[in-house]
């Protein structure tokens, strides 16, 4: 997979990839958490 494919692999399956910089899976995270939040509640 390119670098590409790996991130929208974790941003999709919600997994915490080792092969992503462990800065970038903290803005993973914060995105994820603040995605959550605009559309968690229905």
């Amino acid at each position: 997979m390119t670098r590409e494919e790996t991130i929208l692999n974790a941003i999709y399956t919600g997994s915490s990839s080792t092969t992503l910089e462990p800065g970038f899976q903290i803005i993973l995270n914060l995105n994820h958490l603040k995605s959550s939040k605009e559309g968690g509640i229905q």
